[in-house]
């Protein structure tokens, strides 16, 4: 897969999580799909990965993902962005983030997604 079409994939991916289209967040991943972000070290699969979706988008509004900078690597493509996003009580938060997509077949197989929480969960805390 080129360069071009991994970015392709992962431009739509993540302009679905900013439009909370689930059926197109679906299609991106592999039915067996492993997410693994660095603050909990766990593995979610697909389903529990659109649940936390749901969580995020019950404390964040406006969600984005800006500054998005592409790096192509052997099975995949690496994402450095910015996730921003508002609480009810309009305070703005903004997580630095790096993802590393494993795609096969025109699909994401693996994600792992490194940031730091501490501006969400502080914002969480002031509510």
């Amino acid at each position: 897969m080129s360069f071009e079409d991994k970015s392709a994939l992962v431009n739509r991916f993540m302009s679905a999580l900013e439009q909370a289209d689930e059926s197109v967040i679906r299609e991106s991943y592999a039915d067996n799909a492993s997410i693994w972000h660095n603050f909990d070290g766990l593995e979610q699969s697909v389903d529990d990965n659109i649940a936390s979706l749901h969580w995020l988008r019950g404390h964040l509004d406006d969600i984005r993902y800006a500054d998005a900078v592409h790096s192509d690597i052997a099975d995949g493509l690496l994402q450095r962005h910015v996730m921003t996003g508002k609480s009810a009580s309009g305070a703005t938060v903004a997580l630095p983030a790096c993802v590393i997509f494993t795609i096969v077949g025109g699909r994401i197989t693996r994600l792992e997604e490194y940031l730091d929480p501490t501006p969400l969960l502080a914002l969480l805390a002031a509510k």
